[in-house]
């Protein structure tokens, strides 16, 4: 921990300690395994950001009671604070921001958690978790909730499912997981599951997607893992002020029930969710829906259509600037319930609804469990996943191996280009934008048996960082970083991590299945480097 005692002056007329000036004390914290950060930082800023632009003033060191004098801001008005660390070369180290500053009882005081730029800050979450879902509220609070948490892994009949909320501040001082209180809807207490033998207050496989009026939809979900006979048809709203959860649209809301679906919102608002598990009057059983949802927010209303070209399960999603979200690859069912198909194709769903054909992936080779993730000019950068030649029929039966690839590509509309490949093949992994406009790609697998029963896993500890500008990779923590490897730039090898992502406070790892196929109690959260221009 360092303090920094800052002095500095107000010109909005508002009441401050002392008049006209007064101090603010800056807690500002590293993570656990970023202790050593100081050393590496020759100069600290500190920058004051209003909500029309920003200042930025530089200390003298980067020293316990650090001492400023800054005059012109008003600690009541819509502003927080910011900390840049620079080495000797004057290249960004480290990042933190604060919350907004309030006065409280005559005193200023800001806890800033300043990261190692490109790198994971880990953390220690209070529960093992998988098949969870995970938002940002944009405000430097990331929010979790359900999943599976259980050593006897993600398959095991009698894993425990949970139905907690946790949340984890950026701008807290004890930057920790804290149980939010309140709890997700009962899945046997909705209406559509009248029916059922199974009492589960658990909730995994759903979605959370925080809208542009600041509420968050939540969406399906199921009891287990591959749970066939309690999963949802309902969609909820919940108002992280004021803590409240409830059910939207018609009863029931949704258009079939959906369990380990995507969802991603589009430029329009809305909300588009693809694949996904439905239900049959049956425990033990489940099937793949091959129908995709819409979610219009001004009506707050769903409708449903089914996929043409890409796959309902497996696919990769994202939004697709002023089209809408583009969806591709994955896997299809063959209504005889023997094997599934790989699909090669992609769909287009548009800002306002509907459906047109979108491109054939790169020599018609379709990607299960692939990454899509939408660049700030338009483009979708497409990596890894398991490539299977379209059309082939995948069996359900558990010995057969996938191995995941390297390759990726760029959609601009018209064509796909293949660009530098990843450093390491992986599927079944994490992708977001980081806040500069880069774009993080983290953990995953390389080898699965099984197409859903994650066996044989061979996991990543490892990540990397797509640059646009010049179109290549660069790996984030040690360059060496095998299948296995006990290093690497995330905690523990983890595959299919639950992921979270905020413009300005980066992007956020959670849980996941380890190399053997059970669920972990890690999270890392890495900060971009941010537009300081």
């Amino acid at each position: 921990m360092l303090w920094l005692a800052l002095s500095m002056a107000c010109d909005s007329g508002e009441t401050t300690p002392g008049g006209d000036a007064f101090t603010l004390e800056l807690d500002v914290q590293t993570a656990p395994n970023q202790t050593d950060l100081f050393n590496d930082i020759d100069r600290l800023d500190l920058i004051i950001e209003y909500p029309t632009g920003s200042e930025v003033f530089t200390l003298s060191s980067a020293s316990e009671g650090t001492s400023a004098e800054i005059v012109g801001i008003d600690p009541l008005d819509e502003v927080s604070v910011a900390l840049a660390g620079y080495d000797g070369d004057d290249a960004l180290v480290a990042f933190g921001r604060s919350a907004e500053l309030t006065l409280d009882d005559g005193e200023v005081s800001a806890t800033i958690l300043l990261l190692r730029s490109d790198d994971f800050a880990w953390l220690e979450m209070p529960i093992q978790n998988v098949k969870g879902a995970a938002v940002s509220t944009e405000d430097g609070r990331f929010w979790l909730s359900g999943g599976i948490d259980d050593t006897r892994g993600l398959l095991s009949s009698e894993s425990d499912t949970l139905d907690g909320i946790w949340q984890l501040s950026v701008t807290a001082s004890d930057f920790t997981f804290n149980n939010a209180g309140f709890s997700l809807p009962s899945l046997s207490e909705e209406s559509s599951n009248d029916g059922s033998s199974t009492d589960v207050s658990g909730r995994v496989g759903h979605s959370m997607t925080l809208l542009d009026d600041g509420q968050v939809l939540i969406v399906g979900g199921s009891g287990a893992f591959l749970d066939g006979e309690l999963t949802s048809r309902e969609g909820y709203l919940w108002d992280p002020a004021t803590e409240t959860i409830q059910n939207i649209g018609s009863r029931p809301a949704l258009t079939h029930y959906v369990a380990g679906h995507r969802a991603v919102k589009i430029a329009s608002g809305n909300v588009v969710f693809t694949g996904g598990f439905g239900r049959v009057p049956e425990p033990d059983f489940y099937t793949l829906t091959d129908e995709l949802m819409f979610f219009d927010a001004s009506s707050a209303e769903f409708s449903g259509f089914e996929s043409v070209n890409s796959g309902s399960g497996g696919a990769a999603i994202a939004a697709f600037g002023n089209q809408g979200a583009l969806i591709c690859g994955g896997f299809s069912t063959d209504f005889g319930g023997d094997f599934v198909l790989a699909e090669a194709g992609c769909d287009i769903v548009g800002l306002e609804g509907g459906l047109e054909d979108g491109p054939i992936l790169p020599a018609r080779i379709s990607r299960l469990y692939a990454s899509l993730t939408p660049l700030d000019d338009g483009r979708v950068l497409l990596a890894g996943g398991y490539p299977l030649d379209e059309g082939t029929e995948i069996s359900f039966d558990p010995d057969i191996t996938f191995t995941a690839s390297n390759q990726a590509y760029i959609y601009d509309g018209d064509s796909w280009t293949e660009v530098r490949p990843m450093n390491n093949p992986r599927a079944v992994h994490g992708a977001a934008p980081l806040p500069d406009g880069r774009v993080l790609v983290v953990g995953g697998f390389t080898t699965m048996t099984g197409l859903f029963d994650y066996l044989d896993l061979t996991a990543l500890p490892c990540a990397e960082i797509f640059d646009p500008s010049s179109e290549s990779w660069e790996t984030v923590g040690p360059e060496d970083c095998d299948e296995d490897s006990t290093e690497g730039a995330l905690p523990v090898a983890v595959g299919d991590p639950t992921i979270a992502f905020d413009d300005q406070y980066g992007v956020l790892v959670m849980g996941g299945l380890n190399a053997r196929g059970e669920p972990v109690s890690n999270a890392a959260l890495l900060v971009g480097a941010p537009d300081l221009d």
